[in-house]
């Protein structure tokens, strides 16, 4: 299409201007003539007209600036869930069980003497669970008793820390049982136990 329209305005071009010339000097002489190329010369704007209508229109320039495409977003790696990992649940730390007067019956089979006097004050303090039976209420509200987990006979304990009223209300042979520390182990006869009692059950 741009050739064509190459190829008019060339042809017009020519033709107007000889078509002109030529018609001013006929009609100087011959009037046919001069009306023949006065013909010529139209056609030669007509041509002039095509050609110029069969060019391409250019595009406006514009100013401003071109949108700049935005990146295309990279899909990362796709996560692919897991069984469902279970909590552990927290395991219950045990409690020690208290100290009784079996246990220091068989510290004292276990242990040379040696063993058994720094045993006897590395005790002091630690709790201890006690049960048996009343042997003798003294005036300072001390009470002797017979343990119930002893093996050994001539194993013994003396309570303290009870109150008047509380070593008033024991009878002899009665089960009393609680919870204290360990104020004194000692060697006289058998084993002796002394507790002070902070609970009595």
């Amino acid at each position: 299409m741009t050739a064509v329209a190459v190829l008019f305005i060339l042809l017009g071009a020519g033709a107007v201007p000889c078509g002109v010339f030529v018609w001013l000097v006929r009609r100087v002489g011959k009037k046919g003539q001069a009306a023949r190329w006065l013909w010529i010369t139209l056609v030669g704007f007509v041509m002039f007209a095509i050609g110029i209508a069969f060019m391409p229109a250019a595009e406006p320039q514009s100013d401003a600036p071109r949108p700049t495409p935005e990146p295309t977003a990279t899909p990362g790696p796709t996560h692919t869930p897991g069984p469902p990992t279970s909590t552990p649940e927290p395991t219950a730390t045990p409690t020690p069980a208290l100290l009784t007067a079996r246990d220091i019956e068989r510290k004292r089979s276990e242990l040379t003497d040696l063993q058994w006097d720094k045993y006897t004050v590395d005790v002091i303090g630690e709790e201890i669970r006690f049960s048996g039976k009343v042997l003798e209420v003294y005036d300072d509200a001390r009470v002797q008793i017979s343990f119930a987990s002893a093996k050994k006979l001539m194993t013994g304990g003396i309570l303290h820390g009870l109150s008047g009223e509380q070593a008033l209300a024991l009878n002899k042979d009665q089960t009393v049982k609680g919870v204290g520390t360990v104020r004194e182990v000692g060697v006289f006869l058998g084993l002796n136990i002394h507790i002070d009692v902070t609970a009595l059950e």
